[in-house]
């Protein structure tokens, strides 16, 4: 009932922002996906369609299965599909947050959530998806942050190699679905991605000054939420906050839901306090970057150290750590209550 609330308003925020906006931009950044979604239907080269027909001129950055998910979406008008989008992926990661306490719907409050409205993103629905056992094979739709979610997620299954073939089933067939109807498509992914003039507003934070320190996550290799915080800040992502909704998996407690969740909106004022003098989205998301990634991944990481080095891990990686200083080496979960709360919901007995 909570979470099909959230739901609930979700959509309907999305929905009043997508009318209230330019109706040229149709679904946000949605719009891309139906794009490519209709080209498939009509038989046309999805990639070549986007670039002319996008809002802004822009390449279609995701792999194909990201529009062959989308095909259902093509029977709605784009504000309704995107307001869809939306609605389905906040309800369901409130569902599955909800599992381990209301206090972490808190974290919806965020500015990535709020964020994932305005541009009209698919990280809520990815980021629940990470919590669904074998629905994890959706982090295909986009890999750079799905990569992050599959390093959280699988490890810490009680059965990762069951859980990894069945992942791994349902990305393949979205892949398989994507190159049955064309064939070709990888070719043009790579060459739209290789060849755009923004895709250079893309960063890694790990290898920025103020990313670096993430780092440190490291040493806390066996919680699922360092692993996500490690992995996500190695791949590249701009400063408009809606990429590292993921991270808002990693706050446990209301207190720390509620610091990074003003952390987040704190951020995003500081930086466009005094916007910059073009207004471009290159130059608003290279201003916004720092600000992003020093609210974000170091609150975030000062959590994860705050904890203890457990968690589960496949039992080859026990062996293999084994004769690894305890320090770094870390355990299993002493009391399974007090484990990380990020894995699957097959395996939720498995962490309280």
């Amino acid at each position: 009932m909570l979470a099909g609330l959230v739901g609930a308003a979700f959509f309907l925020l999305t929905l009043a922002w997508l009318l209230a906006n330019d109706p040229r931009r149709g679904a946000g950044d949605f719009q891309y996906a139906l794009l490519a979604a209709r080209a498939l239907i009509e038989g046309r080269e999805p990639y070549a369609v986007v670039l002319a027909e996008s809002p802004f001129r822009s390449p279609f950055f995701y792999p194909l299965p990201a529009a062959v998910v989308a095909l259902p979406f093509t029977i709605l008008s784009p504000a309704v599909a995107g307001a869809t989008l939306l609605g389905v992926g906040f309800a369901w990661l409130a569902y599955m947050l909800a599992a381990s306490g209301r206090s972490r719907l808190l974290v919806l409050t965020a500015a990535p959530a709020l964020f994932a409205v305005l541009a009209v993103q698919w990280s809520p629905l990815l980021t629940a998806a990470a919590l669904s056992g074998p629905a994890l094979g959706l982090a295909i739709v986009k890999p750079t942050i799905g990569l992050s979610l599959v390093a959280m997620a699988i490890p810490a299954a009680k059965k990762p190699g069951r859980l990894l073939v069945q992942a791994t089933a349902v990305a393949a067939v979205l892949v398989a679905l994507a190159l049955l109807l064309r064939p070709d498509w990888p070719m043009y992914w790579m060459a739209g991605v290789r060849s755009s003039p923004v895709a250079h507003q893309f960063q890694a934070p790990i290898l920025t000054v103020y990313g670096f320190p993430a780092v440190v996550a490291v040493l806390r290799w066996r919680q699922p939420e360092a692993r996500l915080l490690l992995v996500l800040s190695c791949v590249r992502q701009n400063g408009f906050l809606y990429d590292q909704l993921p991270l808002l998996l990693i706050p446990r407690s209301a207190a720390e839901a509620l610091v990074l969740s003003g952390l987040s909106h704190v951020s995003h004022v500081a930086a466009l306090w005094h916007p910059p003098a073009d207004g471009s989205v290159l130059a608003l998301s290279a201003q916004q970057f720092p600000f992003t990634v020093v609210a974000m991944y170091i609150p975030c990481l000062i959590m994860v150290l705050r904890r203890p080095n457990e968690g589960h891990v496949p039992s080859w990686v026990d062996r293999a750590t084994a004769r690894w200083p305890r320090w770094i080496r870390g355990c299993a979960p002493q009391n399974p209550n007090d484990a990380a709360t990020t894995a699957p919901a097959a395996d939720r007995s498995t962490f309280g």
